[in-house]
């Protein structure tokens, strides 16, 4: 989580198997009400912001944007065994690769 989260922006958070240091953040959200609210607040607003439906979809629409009207390279075809239906690990028969709308 220390991807998404800040330490006392949005979140408050310890180390792994620090017992004391979960009892000690969970005390402090049930006793320190304006705290709580603080991290729902902000972390709410980042989760509008850059996770919702809309959010996403602009992102996807931006990379489809920079892709759009490229050649599109086939280069990775020389690397394909199709009678073996594998590329390297992939399995070629996944049903996204045979459906890739289903992405």
């Amino acid at each position: 989580v220390v991807d998404c989260l800040e330490h006392e922006r949005d979140a408050l958070l310890v180390e792994a198997r620090d017992v004391a240091g979960l009892a000690d953040a969970i005390a402090r959200l049930l006793n320190d009400a304006p705290l709580r609210q603080r991290l729902a607040r902000r972390a709410l607003d980042d989760v509008r912001r850059l996770y919702s439906w809309q959010a996403v979809g602009q992102q996807i629409m931006a990379a489809y944007g920079q892709v759009a009207g490229q050649p599109v390279s086939s280069a990775w075809l020389d690397s394909c065994d199709m009678r073996e239906r594998t590329v390297g690990n992939a399995d070629l028969s996944c049903r996204f690769r045979a459906a890739p709308h289903l992405l």
